[in-house]
């Protein structure tokens, strides 16, 4: 996603010619932000998402671009900093991998996975964690 000051009109790739982009080198973010992004876009990488965060909390750059679950808790943390999610760039779902033929595994895990998306636990732990 990219994460900004909520009063900078930011609404799509389009949106970000002109800024400061801090980004983590290497990452999804990096590789799908760089091929997308408008020319006149300034794309700075930084080394890991401590010193792309803290590049966006100091104004050394416009906006970021992160995963959503630590887009989510910069702002949560950082409230008079006023941030908001601006748009995602793309949806990156997780998946678990089993041993190819492991069938009792495979089971095992979808069982689970069914059972707690059912109860409602992945939702509470997504919110906690």
């Amino acid at each position: 996603v990219v994460l900004g000051p909520k009063d900078k009109p930011i609404a799509d790739m389009a949106s970000t010619k002109g800024m400061k982009v801090g980004i983590t080198r290497g990452t999804t973010q990096d590789l799908d932000f760089t091929r997308l992004a408008p020319e006149g876009s300034q794309i700075i990488r930084f080394e890991d998402d401590a010193t792309t965060t803290a590049a966006l909390l100091s104004g050394q750059v416009d906006i970021i671009a992160t995963a959503d679950l630590l887009a989510i808790e910069i702002a949560k943390r950082n409230p008079a900093k006023n941030l908001d999610i601006k748009y995602t760039i793309r949806l990156s779902p997780g998946a678990i991998g089993v041993r190819r033929g492991d069938a009792d595994f495979l089971q095992w895990v979808n069982t689970f996975v069914y059972f707690h998306k059912l109860t409602g636990d992945f939702g509470r732990l997504f919110e906690k964690w």
